[in-house]
């Protein structure tokens, strides 16, 4: 019953003591990877909606909003 009590509370230490040790301790034996050019990434949103409006509005520097494209309702066809 000892060994069952004492083999418990190690498992439930490993993720909250063992792991961030071991972990800190790999992250100062391996060197930092550092980036040698400036990377500006490319970033693209895709929202899937099931049954909605299909609207595309362009906001500018002021925070107002430009209808650019609307779907009618019941509507599939693909944008021109």
């Amino acid at each position: 019953m000892v060994v069952a009590f004492w083999l418990s509370l190690f498992l439930l230490l490993i993720p909250y003591v063992v792991y961030p040790i071991v972990v800190w301790i790999l992250a100062r034996l391996r060197p930092r990877w550092t980036a040698s050019a400036s990377i500006t990434p490319s970033v693209s949103v895709i929202i899937s909606a099931h049954n909605e409006q299909v609207a595309i509005y362009l906001i500018d520097v002021f925070g107002n909003e430009l209808l650019v494209h609307q779907e009618a309702t019941g509507c599939f066809d693909p944008m021109p």
